[in-house]
């Protein structure tokens, strides 16, 4: 068996490969239970309040979506531009303007002038530095080398290993 993955290793590898991309497209498939979860999502209101001068209307029924005929579409745009028509739209623009002049710009940069002094970055410094001095850093480069020691001792055994594997294979006839 180690034989026949040792001479197979491409073609494994490429098997594995395909099986994992083949798993990760379907997972994207649509599924039947995906739609009946989310036909519930449709049956959300509208968040607009609608106004009683407001005729139109909008059919969200599978049976009269995309059978509008001639005289309903026209209908539907006529509403839309009625509604459109009554939309004032120099009071939005005062109600904008009264809103911006709301905002008190002196009171915001003192707010934030007065947080950037409450942060004392030489207290911060003085933080960072005590706790750089308390790292120990012998204990680190201690464990760090026996974690390159072992490294290196099984990257030898592999090597060994996989010097004895080529020898294997190359007694044994093809």
């Amino acid at each position: 068996m180690k034989q026949f993955i040792l001479k197979n290793r491409t073609v494994l590898t490429l098997a594995l490969v395909v099986l994992v991309l083949g798993a990760l497209t379907m997972s994207f498939e649509d599924s039947p239970f995906m739609r009946i979860k989310f036909q519930d999502a449709r049956l959300v209101t509208d968040t607009v309040p609608q106004h009683a001068d407001n005729n139109i209307q909008v059919s969200p029924d599978k049976k009269t979506r995309g059978n509008m005929s001639e005289k309903n579409c026209r209908a539907l745009v006529d509403g839309v531009c009625r509604a459109l028509r009554k939309i004032d739209v120099n009071r939005i623009a005062m109600e904008i303007e009264n809103s911006i002049k709301k905002v008190d710009l002196n009171r915001i940069t003192t707010d934030v002038e007065r947080s950037l002094k409450d942060i004392d970055s030489e207290k911060i410094r003085e933080e960072l530095r005590s706790s750089l001095k308390n790292i120990d850093w012998k204990v680190i480069s201690l464990s760090v080398n026996e974690a390159l020691k072992e490294v290196r001792t099984e990257l030898q055994k592999a090597k060994k290993d996989l010097e004895k594997a080529r020898v294997e294979m190359g007694k044994e006839p093809i």
